[in-house]
């Protein structure tokens, strides 16, 4: 008489999270294989632009991620010592943020009385 639903984040999963800098976003942290280490980048890179458009923000990064595909190529542009950097972006699925134990609507009605029993909802 219970499920278990996932809490999914808004935006694609790309591994890796973000500073402001000014006039634009440093990578301050990133996962091991996650798609942001395999599109190149590291701790330090500036992000330019994603999919052409410019990157001046953490709401800039979510909104371009959220638009399109997203399972699709995403094409990035980043900094690293002075030189320009363009590589290929393939995010995942949106991360699980947390998992959710809820009733279970299409539980039949001795199921929903026996979870009440068990959680001592019912009359004693």
């Amino acid at each position: 008489g219970l499920r278990l639903r996932p809490e999914r984040a808004a935006t694609p999963w790309v591994g890796c999270q973000l500073e402001a800098q000014a006039g634009g976003l440093q990578v301050s942290r990133l996962e091991r294989d996650a798609p942001a280490q395999q599109a190149g980048l590291t701790v330090g890179d500036e992000l330019l632009a994603l999919d052409g458009e410019r990157l001046r923000s953490s709401e800039d990064w979510e909104r371009l991620l959220s638009r399109g595909q997203p399972d699709g190529e995403r094409e990035l542009l980043w900094v690293r010592d002075g030189m320009v950097r363009r590589s290929s972006l393939w995010p995942g699925p949106p991360a699980v943020l947390r998992w959710v134990l809820e009733a279970d609507p299409a539980a039949d009605p001795g199921t929903a009385e026996r979870r009440a029993a068990w959680l001592r909802l019912g009359p004693p």
